[in-house]
């Protein structure tokens, strides 16, 4: 009777590509058998192990008229460039969808990996890392998750500001829309403490930001002094001089006072140079009287006769 003998494998994992097989069993009229050799994913193929072999043999071929049990071993070494993924998702402005940046990257197989963090500006990383095992399927996934920072706002003194348009002093988020309007100041030259010169203006918010606004007085602001003589009568005046002068935006001025023979001088007034250009500063001088007394005005025949004249006024006697 022929006598049948066992070949056994452990394939270590391993599978032989569909539709190929090993036989498990031979005889001494057995042909040739030459070993398909597995694959493993993730892994080389590096040799059969086992009956009669000496190291590892990637090709075996049991010659025919062998005899005994066989026993194979399937061996391999674990690739280096097996391929995982990182996904890093990056919170959108709406807090509730996210814009993924995915890296594809390459390890040894059956080894544990920490993927490093993928620091964006704007964003904070996540708590903690993630270690993983790089699987010979490459399928080995890890997922970070980066939540969108908030920064600070504010204008230090909002007292010209416009604050129907201009967002309030808070906290935002990473690229929120700022809205910022200065009043206009007639008279002042204007700027931000950042530099920029525009009253209105709309920014991203991309840090903590703190803005002042920066108004400097013109030093050629005009004003005018005018000059008032009384006539003849209390309460009529008329123009005498005036002077057309400049200055510097809401500085305080005491415009000098005429000295006119015959008259009184008023009071030195104190204001300010308004910005729009349009102060004016009057100046009203009181006409004097003078007693006139005329003696034997009964030898007057016609015209004025003892009494209070203003200064200059004509008597007719």
């Amino acid at each position: 009777n022929i006598i049948d003998y066992s070949i056994t494998y452990d394939l270590n994992n391993g599978s032989l590509e569909e539709g190929k097989n090993n036989p498990t069993s031979y005889n001494v009229e057995s042909d040739n058998i030459t070993l398909e050799n597995p694959s493993k994913k993730g892994y080389t193929f590096t040799g059969w192990s086992g009956t009669g072999l000496n190291g590892l043999t990637t090709t075996v071929t049991i010659p025919s008229g062998s005899i005994e049990n066989r026993n194979y071993v399937a061996n391999y070494s674990a690739n280096e460039n097996t391929k995982y993924t990182v996904i890093h998702k990056y919170q959108n402005y709406d807090l509730t969808s996210y814009t993924e940046d995915k890296e594809v990257l390459t390890g040894k197989t059956d080894t544990s990996v920490t993927p490093a963090f993928k620091s964006v500006y704007g964003f904070n990383d996540p708590e903690s890392t993630q270690t993983i095992n790089v699987d010979g399927d490459e399928k080995a996934e890890v997922t970070y998750i980066y939540t969108r920072k908030n920064f600070n706002f504010e204008i230090t003194d909002r007292t010209y500001i416009d604050e129907d348009v201009t967002t309030a002093n808070n906290s935002y988020l990473y690229e929120t829309s700022i809205t910022i309007k200065a009043v206009d100041r007639p008279g002042y030259s204007f700027e931000w403490s950042d530099g920029d010169k525009n009253l209105e203006r709309t920014f991203d918010l991309t840090d903590n930001t703190s803005l002042s606004t920066v108004y400097t007085p013109n030093t050629n602001t005009k004003y005018r002094v005018e000059h008032y003589k009384m006539k003849f009568a209390e309460g009529d005046y008329e123009l005498a001089a005036y002077q057309n002068l400049e200055g510097t935006t809401d500085a305080p001025i005491t415009p000098t006072v005429n000295e006119y023979e015959g008259f009184t001088s008023p009071a030195a007034q104190s204001t300010t140079i308004a910005g729009t250009g349009d102060r004016v500063v009057k100046y009203y001088y009181v006409r004097k009287q003078v007693n006139v007394t005329v003696n034997n005005p009964e030898n007057v025949v016609e015209g004025n006769v003892s009494g209070k004249y203003y200064y200059d006024q004509e008597i007719t006697l």
